[in-house]
């Protein structure tokens, strides 16, 4: 079933029953901006036989809507830690905290994911992911983030190809953080302008490991460039 977004401030996404997935388009007049007040709320059930929602943003910009942001760490667009492992394809989004300390996309405990073509931009952390499996995340950029570009917890089989990284200073940020995550890739990707560009922390666990980097570009570090 496809639904249509043509002016939502805040929004709990729909679900549908009986289909075989649950389609949203973002399509919005003039400066194609949505400004929310509070997170945008994936559904933590879906009804559709797939299990799976796709969210086609057409290049919208999702903001806070003052500067002030949303509060430290509190996400734009989220998936709540529901135990339920739902597959998402989100696409053509732009995140923009416009320098708050806020998190772009947050999304715990799924499987199949597709982060597709999304920017996040001037956050304090871009995307994270949280027991998340075997899912992708492709042709995506994250700029002027404060603290984490790409933070993955507890997750399973994660590529991240073709995928960018720019801190706000070389002081704190970090590019790709990957904590007790096995079965990680980062293919043709750059980064740059952070104290660590790449950090992999097993957390002491001897059976995380398969950690793969292929053809990427590294700019600008303070420490250390990849740990």
């Amino acid at each position: 079933r496809d639904y249509k977004v043509t002016g939502v401030q805040t929004c709990a996404l729909p679900i549908s029953s009986g289909q075989d997935t649950t389609c949203i388009s973002i399509e919005l007049p003039g400066p194609n901006v949505l400004s929310v007040s509070s997170t945008i709320t994936l559904p933590t059930t879906l009804g559709n036989s797939k299990k799976q929602l796709i969210i086609e943003g057409n290049g919208v910009t999702i903001k806070p809507n003052t500067a002030a942001g949303l509060g430290a760490g509190v996400p734009l667009m989220s998936k709540a830690a529901a135990l339920s492992q739902n597959s998402y394809v989100i696409k053509d989004i732009n995140f923009d905290g416009l320098g708050s300390s806020s998190t772009g996309l947050d999304i715990n405990f799924s499987i199949g994911t597709i982060i597709d073509n999304c920017r996040f931009d001037s956050l304090q952390d871009g995307l994270i992911l949280t027991s998340v499996f075997n899912s992708t995340v492709r042709d995506c950029q994250a700029v002027s983030i404060n603290n984490y570009g790409y933070k993955v917890t507890g997750s399973v089989n994660i590529g991240f190809n073709n995928t960018s990284f720019t801190g706000a200073s070389t002081t704190n940020s970090i590019g790709f953080y990957i904590k007790q995550s096995p079965s990680i890739s980062l293919t043709n990707c750059s980064i740059g302008n952070g104290n660590k560009l790449v950090q992999f922390d097993s957390n002491g666990d001897p059976t995380v490991n398969n950690f793969f980097i292929n053809n990427i570009t590294l700019g600008q570090w303070n420490t250390i460039a990849i740990d």
